[in-house]
């Protein structure tokens, strides 16, 4: 494959509203559409709270670095910085030794690798958003999906009222809070 040239990959997402109320264990409807969503994530970017540390010592931190709207579209740029990566080293063509630089990585300077996530608004005929994704060796999309779930929860922390929704029972004044997975 050319340099110039990207792998593509296709899936579909679906959201479902989530709770951890002990007395329902039943799928429930997603309380925010998905430009509400993209929107509240636009939000949390803005106030720099879209990343996610793996682990308190882990070497990868996960960031959502642009977020772009478009019409039918929102395309979101996911940026994973890995400290423990090889000293990456440059070297002009033709060049001599001394023209050879190392740059030296460390435990707050790391390699960054990014993928495109596209994630179409309208549902296709099975309730789900098409997702097209950039496919990259540093970034498969099951940790581009965790990160995506991890902003979502963020999301539903920032934004708590937004979330809460009577307790599907029907016993008045009684509320549960639901998420978006």
């Amino acid at each position: 494959m050319k340099n110039n040239e990207r792998m593509i990959q296709f899936f579909d997402i679906g959201l479902a509203g989530k709770t951890h109320a002990r007395d329902i264990n039943h799928a429930l409807v997603s309380p925010r559409t998905i430009n509400e969503i993209m929107n509240e994530l636009t939000a949390i970017k803005a106030e720099n709270k879209a990343r996610k540390k793996v682990s308190p010592r882990g070497t990868q931190e996960y960031r959502l670095q642009d977020i772009c709207e478009h019409d039918d579209y929102w395309i979101l740029l996911v940026n994973v910085v890995d400290t423990t990566a090889a000293n990456p080293v440059t070297q002009k063509v033709g060049g001599a030794e001394s023209d050879r630089e190392i740059i030296e990585l460390g435990d707050d300077k790391g390699l960054e690798s990014s993928s495109h996530l596209i994630i179409y608004k309208e549902q296709n005929n099975a309730q789900k958003h098409l997702v097209l994704f950039e496919k990259n060796l540093s970034l498969p999309f099951k940790k581009a999906a965790s990160f995506l779930n991890h902003l979502l929860k963020v999301a539903a922390r920032h934004f708590a009222d937004r979330y809460i929704r009577p307790h599907p029972s029907g016993i008045e004044g009684k509320t549960i809070n639901l998420g978006s997975i």
